[in-house]
């Protein structure tokens, strides 16, 4: 008996050719046309040429010997397959069915084993993942209890997770191992404006998915690929002595004009109606020793060492920023400064109600009042530049100012624009005399 002629869809050339619509061709045997005789039959996507090829084998196969016979081997190797299948409850029709369509788009049988072979590597990272909020939560228990990190770190964290729930409720459900480079940088994007926030968002991001790789959750870093963006700092100009001079005068009890200015919301006012004497040792400290404002509010009176043969100030770890431990020399101006400065009852060098009265003193000064704004870091930019103009020694401003490498006291915090030795020796040379003295004692 002859062998059966093969069913299936192939692109006719001559139909595509003339530019028409249906151009795949299924060839119909003559024993499964209506008509008794071979018929073919066209489509216009190979995938519904297909479909009819399979059903044609299909019911050529279901009608048996009284169309075509098969060999024995052929038999034999149908069973066999069969009874592969058996245990699944699939048969294999159903089988070369669902794989049709696949094969259609793969067209390799070697890639579709690789594709789900990735496929269920994913699923079983996926069953052991958590959502991204969740793992949020995680890591903050850990920082907080664990790792007893400051208030502010984990202030940061909440506001910019906050942030990402907020505006990307989509991005914070989805599990850690699902996330990909591009859903953080689109996620980045859409949240977040200042180039700052974006390099912050980055960088906590990194944190999360770092946390998320130890705990199993994930088995990569997708942040770890996203470019951190180059900030252009604004050039801070060093206060002068005469400005530096203005912040001590007013550090004193609140004139009587003072007093009587109408209360309001605002700190900068606030601020001023109070006794600021108590902020001499907080402002003398960053002037002086260039200790950073959030340094300052953890520093108390046994880190200074007034009357010890180096008289130095200990930043301590629990105070520094980047949780090392520095000493400051303390200038013959700072150590005039401190003697005379109050304590409080509890040795912190900060008075209570410190951002309110840091923002009085400012007022009082001139600042953040008729659009005169302070700069931020304004102390310790001046402290680095005056040092860097009288001393000229850069490994021990480098070594005060808590760096790990100098480039960051080159670039961001030494700006002598504006700024001579004559200036530097004046500001060195600030000290509680005269016009202070009375100007505490009005």
């Amino acid at each position: 008996m002859p062998k059966p002629s093969v069913i299936r869809c192939v692109l006719d050339e001559q139909r595509k050719a003339q530019k028409r619509k249906a151009v795949y061709r299924v060839s119909i045997p003559a024993e499964l046309s209506e008509t008794g005789k071979r018929q073919n039959r066209y489509f216009t996507t190979q995938r519904e040429g297909n479909a009819f090829a399979v059903q044609l084998r299909t019911r050529r196969n279901a009608e048996g010997s009284s169309v075509f016979q098969v060999s024995a081997s052929e038999a034999q190797l149908f069973r066999e397959a069969q009874q592969i299948l058996e245990p699944y409850g699939l048969d294999v029709f159903g089988v070369i069915k669902e794989l049709a369509p696949l094969l259609e788009q793969v067209n390799d049988v070697a890639e579709i084993r690789r594709l789900v072979r990735m496929g269920m590597e994913q699923e079983k990272r996926d069953s052991k993942s958590i959502p991204f909020c969740d793992a949020v939560s995680k890591l903050l228990e850990v920082k907080q209890h664990v790792q007893k990190r400051r208030e502010s770190t984990l202030s940061q964290i909440r506001y910019i997770t906050g942030r990402i729930g907020k505006c990307c409720p989509d991005f914070a459900v989805t599990l850690l191992s699902q996330l990909t480079t591009d859903d953080c940088r689109k996620m980045i994007g859409r949240t977040f404006k200042p180039d700052k926030q974006k390099n912050d968002a980055r960088k906590i991001l990194s944190s999360i998915f770092n946390f998320g790789i130890k705990r199993k959750w994930c088995h990569e870093n997708p942040a770890q690929a996203l470019d951190i963006i180059a900030i252009h700092e604004h050039e801070i100009h060093p206060l002068t002595p005469e400005e530096i001079a203005g912040l001590f005068q007013a550090c004193r009890p609140p004139t009587r004009e003072e007093k009587g200015m109408p209360r309001t919301s605002r700190k900068t006012v606030e601020g001023a109606r109070l006794d600021l004497t108590c902020c001499l040792a907080p402002l003398a400290i960053m002037a002086f020793a260039g200790i950073r404002p959030q340094e300052v509010t953890r520093l108390t009176w046994n880190d200074i060492f007034l009357d010890t043969p180096e008289k130095v100030i200990k930043v301590r770890s629990r105070a520094s920023k980047t949780g090392g431990t520095r000493q400051v020399n303390i200038c013959p101006a700072l150590e005039a400064w401190l003697r005379m400065a109050p304590h409080q009852e509890d040795d912190s060098i900060c008075p209570p109600q410190w951002p309110v009265r840091w923002a009085g003193l400012r007022y009082r000064a001139g600042w953040d009042a008729n659009g005169k704004r302070w700069p931020n870091d304004a102390l310790r930019h001046t402290f680095a530049s005056y040092h860097v103009l009288i001393h000229r020694n850069i490994p021990q401003l480098q070594l005060e100012m808590g760096h790990s490498s100098s480039t960051q006291i080159m670039h961001r915090y030494m700006n002598l624009s504006g700024v001579d030795q004559e200036m530097a020796e004046r500001f060195w040379n600030l000290l509680p005399e005269g016009d202070f003295q009375n100007c505490q004692n009005t």
